[in-house]
Parts: structure tokens; C-alpha cells; sequence
């Protein structure tokens, strides 16, 4: 209640009230835009964190993907994604794309142990030399 009564006594003051009041609501829209991307971002990591250590990979991938506006529709199978992704990404992304499709799927589907460290070294060298362009 008081931060109603203070508004409103900023925003009577005259033009200079309400340019306070409009410049003072810029400033309080900008921080909670940024708050609630972090809150997100946040969220999205503890949700990655909980998850086994090849389906957050196969997850960070796809979230990287969809980014890029190359997402995978729900409908594809990780391979048919993994096979369509040399059309639409740099030979050696989609290569990266391929190989932790087809890890991903031997691992969910076949119980076979991926390689996770060669895996997420590929990975980051992906996401670098994609910064880098």
C-alpha cells in the first residue's frame, strides 16, 4: 500500500513527476526482464544437473540447436534429427550432432555406456567454433 501511495505522489508532481515516474517504471520493467531470464536460465540448469549425465548432453544440444532456429520437431526420432541435421548445419556440427544422437540412443535404448568425456570435448569445441564465427 505504501508503494502506491509513493507512486502516485511521484507521478502528481507535475511533468517532472511524471517523467520521474516513467523513467523510474523503465528502470524497474528492464531489471525484472533480466531477473526473470536468470531466473530461467537458472532453472534450466538445475533441470539439466538432474538428469543423467547423456541425456543432459543430448538436452544442452537440442536447447543449442532450437537457438540456432534448427530445432528438432517432436515427431523425429533422435536419428531422423541426427540424419536431417547434414542438411541444415556445417559438416563437422553435424557430425557432432550425429555421433551424440547415435550415443544417446545407444545409451537409452541399448544400455551401452557412451564415451562422455570425448563426447563433451566434441561438444565444446562445437559451441566455440560457433561463438568464434
Amino acid at each position: 500500500m505504501y508503494l502506491i501511495a509513493a507512486v502516485s505522489a511521484v507521478f502528481s508532481q507535475g511533468w517532472f513527476g511524471v517523467l520521474t515516474g516513467l523513467i523510474l517504471t523503465t528502470i524497474v520493467a528492464f531489471f525484472g526482464w533480466l531477473g526473470w531470464g536468470q531466473w530461467q536460465e537458472w532453472r534450466n540448469r538445475r533441470w539439466l544437473k538432474k538428469l543423467p549425465a547423456m541425456e543432459s548432453l543430448y538436452q544442452q544440444m537440442l536447447q543449442w540447436t532450437t537457438q540456432k532456429g534448427l530445432g528438432k520437431h517432436p515427431a523425429q526420432t533422435p536419428l531422423e534429427y541426427a540424419r536431417g541435421s547434414y542438411e541444415h548445419h556445417a559438416p563437422a556440427t553435424a557430425e557432432v550432432i550425429d555421433e551424440i544422437s547415435q550415443a544417446y540412443v545407444s545409451w537409452r535404448y541399448g544400455g551401452h555406456a557412451p564415451n562422455l568425456r570425448r563426447l563433451r570435448q566434441r561438444w565444446q569445441g562445437i559451441k566455440k567454433t560457433a561463438k568464434d564465427l
